[in-house]
């Protein structure tokens, strides 16, 4: 009884956690907190009674990372400047804290992957054959944008121009864009998505002029995507592809978006468990592969991995921001269970399409990648069980509805008999010349006289309908005719008849 009470409070109390839907009254801030060699970025949209938080950061050794934070009440944002720039992981872990935390979920750019597409098929192999990896943690990000004076536009941007790994090669740069539009916004060009309001920031991926050494080398994206809750090693974030509203068209047809529910976990394809609030990571259908941004080839979700030792290093996100915020919580060194970490999963995104432009062509590519609360604002389309349940309950319906009419017609067609069997009729009996009961007896002659009696269970063998349909000139007076108790007619010597009817002969003759 009382945990019943419990879920029906915690489920009210979860309804009004996500306010935001209507930002008209939100109110936006950036700001940065500097530290020796590194920075946090942090992006607030607050209500009167909620606040969502963008932790953004990127720097040399530290992987770009982006937090999204939902909270309640008045929420504080802190970093320890000392612990956070530390060498040393034991005191870089928990270095930055939220106050009053609801849910939280992100992600890492753990890796950009070049490999050798020598199938053509646009899809990067399970494993590291074949690849070169450029690590997110090896790249020197700087920041070359801090766009926070128009609070209901913010951008953020990074670029890096070289690596900590002398194998890796840039000619160009490698561009990274954090965008938190307060109004609904549609791109410039539609490319299958819309920036709806603050509750989700826009990223974009520019790979300008990076090396390739082979003419059929194309490249992927490797993100470390995470939520605060766990995740069993043989469960997984739900994946689904659809149209978001109002963004049905682009440069390559009408396609579908991928949509990572970071808040939706998987086991065995038919087990889904919740965490409120939601969130997604969006992956629009198409990416441009020319900054004059005319020709598009196709985003599609690509492998994921658990993370362990034989294809991600801990190594590789051990100085990322998740880290300092999450602590041991991130680690996913774990003997038999979960419980109580965050759940990790690197999933890689392949760009470009099946047969067609290699990198080498153009050189240029950048892509979108959107996070939000809630749930993804898509088009619902039914399910292939759906529609066999539909065509279930319509065929119950059609079918209860056929019964009710045949039960209705039967019901109806007994009534209707009743009724006939229960009418009084108008009856011609000839007089007798005896004084029995239900006669009327006149002692000058014998007459024909129109009674009414009341129903018998053999009127329909006794009564003959057609003398009745033959006297519709003769007027029978009821209102005078006396019964007895046993509401019978009794013997009267009075004439009923105002006009005497003809023989019965007469009116049978010609029927």
């Amino acid at each position: 009884m009382y945990s019943t009470i419990n879920w029906i409070i915690f489920v009210y109390y979860c309804m009004f956690l996500i306010p935001f839907i209507n930002t008209d009254k939100i109110e936006i801030n950036a700001n940065v907190t500097s530290c020796t060699n590194q920075s946090v970025y942090y992006i607030s949209v607050k209500n009167l009674t909620n606040t969502l938080w963008y932790l953004i950061s990127a720097s040399e050794h530290h992987p770009p990372s982006l937090i999204l934070i939902q909270t309640t009440g008045e929420s504080q944002f802190t970093v320890n400047c000392s612990t956070f720039t530390s060498d040393n992981a034991l005191w870089y872990k928990n270095s930055i804290s939220v106050s009053n935390i609801v849910e939280s979920y992100g992600w890492i750019l753990h890796r950009i992957i070049r490999y050798n597409d020598t199938t053509n098929d646009a899809i990067a192999p399970y494993d590291e054959t074949g690849q070169k990896t450029f690590l997110g943690s090896n790249l020197n990000w700087t920041i070359v944008t801090f766009n926070h004076v128009n609070s209901d536009d913010i951008k953020i941007e990074f670029v890096a121009t070289h690596s900590a790994d002398s194998h890796d090669k840039i000619d160009g740069a490698i561009r990274l864009s954090f965008k938190v539009c307060k109004n609904p916004e549609t791109p410039y060009k539609r490319l299958y998505y819309n920036i709806e309001n603050a509750l989700s920031i826009t990223v974009e991926l520019t790979l300008d002029k990076v090396e390739v050494n082979n003419p059929v080398n194309r490249f992927s994206l490797a993100l470390l995507i995470f939520s605060n809750h766990s995740l069993e090693d043989d469960e997984h974030f739900l994946n689904k592809e659809a149209v978001q509203k109002d963004a049905e068209e682009g440069p390559l047809g009408k396609l579908k978006s991928v949509f990572i529910q970071l808040g939706t976990r998987v086991k065995n394809t038919d087990h889904i468990q919740y965490t409120w609030p939601n969130a997604y990571l969006q992956l629009p259908a198409a990416y441009w592969i020319d900054e004059q941004q005319t020709q598009a080839q196709l985003v599609r979700i690509g492998y994921t991995h658990l993370i362990d030792n034989k294809i991600i290093k801990p190594r590789s996100y051990h100085f990322s921001l998740p880290l300092a915020f999450y602590g041991d919580r991130f680690q996913q060194l774990h003997n038999h269970s979960t419980v109580d970490h965050v759940a990790i999963r690197e999933q890689i995104i392949n760009l470009g399409s099946p047969h067609s432009k290699y990198y080498i062509d153009t050189n240029y590519s950048i892509c979108t990648l959107i996070l939000g609360l809630g749930d993804p604002n898509i088009i619902v389309e039914p399910s292939n069980d759906d529609n066999n349940n539909n065509n279930r309950k319509k065929s119950i319906i059609s079918a209860t509805i056929c019964g009710l009419l045949i039960v209705s017609g039967i019901i109806t067609s007994v009534y209707i008999k009743r009724r006939i069997q229960r009418r009084r009729y108008q009856r011609i009996i000839p007089q007798l010349n005896n004084n029995s009961t239900n006669t009327n007896i006149n002692n000058d002659s014998n007459m024909i006289t129109s009674i009414t009696l009341p129903p018998s269970i053999n009127d329909d063998i006794i009564v003959e309908p057609f003398q009745y349909e033959k006297l519709p000139t003769y007027t029978t007076i009821h209102s005078v005719y006396p019964v007895n108790e046993n509401n019978n007619l009794q013997n009267q010597s009075t004439d009923y008849l105002i006009n005497q009817p003809p023989s019965y002969g007469s009116i049978s003759v010609n029927y």
